[in-house]
């Protein structure tokens, strides 16, 4: 009986062990999670009530030589008439540093999102699930790009066009961090901006007096770096996708011409043929 009594002891001391040990690692994951969480520090905008046109700037602090995910959205409601939405923000440009672009629609029976290059329409369809549907575009070469979002829809109610861009912000050796988003011809409206814990929503007034408006929202939209980089004279999408089950073509900047030197026209076409292949294209 005292044999059994000691087996009976051991087993609750060694259940008890095993028990703690994967608590310990599950509190020092959350602890971990909540400090990565909590990295950025005095996250200001400026100016703090920008107009349509100006850089909307992001500066604080995080961990020395820290890699921030940002991500900057601004929602459009675009018009419904005979089943069919459209909306229309002309060029986008896009920055080297951004890692995907993701659109989603809200109250529609599908999506379409297109481009065209050299004179070739391109386009991709999702259909909606509930109502919302949301297409993600990632490693984007940088440059720029004419987007239309289209698709239909069962009533007349506007459409909500979500865009978002996720982007990687370097902090500099003593932790401090600085981006730029500039609001060129980009719809009055508000922008929300998300840095680790940190959320700031801003509102993009029109301009008035001398400075021109935002008119019907065609125009450039743009995310640009601090450090100004060459922008392509021609961009491209490449393949658009769901946002899940869906492997997208790794396409990066080693898919642009090398040092050999080529034509304009050429430099083009050979980009294009990478993209139209990714697209499923022989």
């Amino acid at each position: 009986m005292k044999i059994l009594s000691i087996c009976s002891k051991n087993d609750i001391y060694s259940l008890a062990r095993t028990s703690i040990v994967p608590a310990s690692i599950l509190l020092t994951v959350l602890l971990s999670v909540c400090c990565a969480a909590a990295a950025v520090t005095d996250l200001q905008i400026s100016p703090e009530n920008p107009y349509v046109g100006d850089s909307v700037t992001i500066y604080g602090t995080a961990s020395p030589n820290e890699v921030l995910s940002a991500s900057v959205t601004f929602v459009q409601n675009a018009a419904a008439s005979n089943g069919e939405y459209k909306y229309d923000p002309g060029k986008v440009s896009i920055p080297k540093s951004t890692t995907n672009s993701i659109i989603t629609v809200k109250g529609a029976k599908d999506l379409t999102i297109s481009t065209k290059i050299l004179g070739i329409d391109l386009h991709r369809t999702l259909e909606a699930s509930a109502g919302t549907a949301t297409m993600s575009m990632s490693n984007i070469p940088k440059g720029r790009y004419d987007l239309v979002v289209s698709g239909k829809t069962e009533g007349t109610d506007p459409v909500q066009v979500i865009m978002t861009a996720k982007i990687n912000i370097q902090a500099d050796k003593k932790g401090r961090f600085k981006y730029s988003y500039k609001t060129d011809y980009v719809p009055a409206g508000e922008f929300t901006i998300d840095i680790g814990d940190q959320t700031r929503v801003v509102t993009l007034s029109p301009k008035t007096g001398n400075k021109k408006g935002a008119g019907g929202g065609k125009g450039e939209a743009r995310v640009i770096d601090t450090q100004t980089q060459p922008e392509l004279p021609l961009g491209s999408l490449p393949e658009v996708s769901p946002e899940t089950n869906v492997t997208e073509p790794n396409v990066t900047e080693e898919m642009m011409p090398e040092t050999e030197p080529q034509s304009f026209m050429d430099s083009l076409s050979a980009l294009l043929d990478k993209f139209l292949k990714s697209l499923g294209f022989d």
